[in-house]
């Protein structure tokens, strides 16, 4: 999805708030914070044009501070982190989901579990975005959110009739919740394969932390994307990769990263998209309020 004029403002304040958070946790050298500082407002300045993908500038961004200073995994600490949190929050997961009756029902609390975990994420994108979760929200989240875009019934069915899925994991943290959806559409589909990145971007989950939180156990498989972009960008995959998401019947994708480049793609096969639309000119378009949880599919 391509970045329109009158959401340049808030875009560019997103890019910069979560620049310098990205400068502040690689280096704490003053001369390298200003270096830093001033080479991301310059890129942001010449980079954000009418037409733009904001994932396409997040990737650049973060390109661009680790180049500067010297820190190739900068949000290390803080996926290890996330993932420490989200498997304490497992159990209160788990429990909802079971207690849903087998079939839709519980794919659908499924889903709804996998998306709530999206809310986790670490990187500010407006002052109040990032959410800190603890036992005891977290279960006030399980008790009040609703699906207000919601074809998890159409992605249910198709899965069902499908032979193999993709999913296309998203953040650190959030991936810990991904184990359970992943785990109820083995129940309907014979193959489901997950993919992480590669190299570090961002705060998305690198198979290291699959393997951590037990994906592995789940999912058929566990591949990379080999590339390091936010979202994905088919035409940057490797080839390895790129004949798998061809090959498959369904993809499954987690994220604003995914949502902002696979509406971009001309897609051969169905992809539903679980994310929180946290992005106000993505909360606008879908005509959702700002956080909503959506599932949708795109045909």
């Amino acid at each position: 999805m391509r970045v329109k004029e009158e959401y340049f403002l808030e875009c560019s304040l997103g890019h910069i708030l979560a620049g310098y958070n990205e400068i502040e946790l690689s280096t704490s050298d003053p001369k390298i914070q200003i270096e830093a500082f001033a080479a991301l407002l310059e890129f942001i300045i010449k980079s954000l044009r009418p037409g733009v993908i904001s994932a396409r500038i997040a990737t650049e961004r973060f390109n661009l501070i680790q180049k500067i200073t010297g820190k190739e995994d900068i949000y290390s600490k803080e996926r290890g982190q996330a993932n420490k949190l989200a498997i304490e929050l497992l159990p209160e997961a788990e429990a909802f989901v079971s207690s849903h009756k087998k079939g839709y029902g519980r794919f659908r609390a499924a889903c709804l579990v996998s998306m709530i975990g999206n809310v986790m994420d670490i990187i500010p994108e407006r002052l109040d975005s990032t959410v800190k979760i603890s036992i005891e929200n977290y279960r006030s989240l399980l008790k009040e959110a609703r699906i207000v875009f919601d074809q998890t019934r159409e992605i249910f069915d198709i899965i069902r009739k499908a032979d193999s899925v993709l999913f296309l994991a998203d953040n650190a943290g959030e991936i810990v919740f991904d184990t359970i959806l992943v785990r109820e559409s083995r129940n309907f589909c014979p193959e489901v394969v997950v993919a992480v990145k590669e190299e570090p971007i961002l705060n998305d989950a690198l198979l290291s932390d699959a393997i951590k939180v037990g994906m592995g156990k789940v999912a058929d498989e566990l591949i990379v994307t080999g590339s390091n972009t936010v979202g994905l960008f088919l035409k940057e995959v490797s080839p390895k990769f790129r004949r798998r998401f061809q090959e498959t019947d369904m993809i499954v994708a987690k994220g604003i990263g995914h949502y902002e480049t696979l509406t971009e793609e001309k897609l051969e096969k169905p992809c539903a998209l679980l994310f929180s639309a946290k992005i106000s000119q993505i909360a606008d378009f879908l005509h959702v309020p700002l956080g909503s949880y959506v599932a949708m599919l795109l045909k």
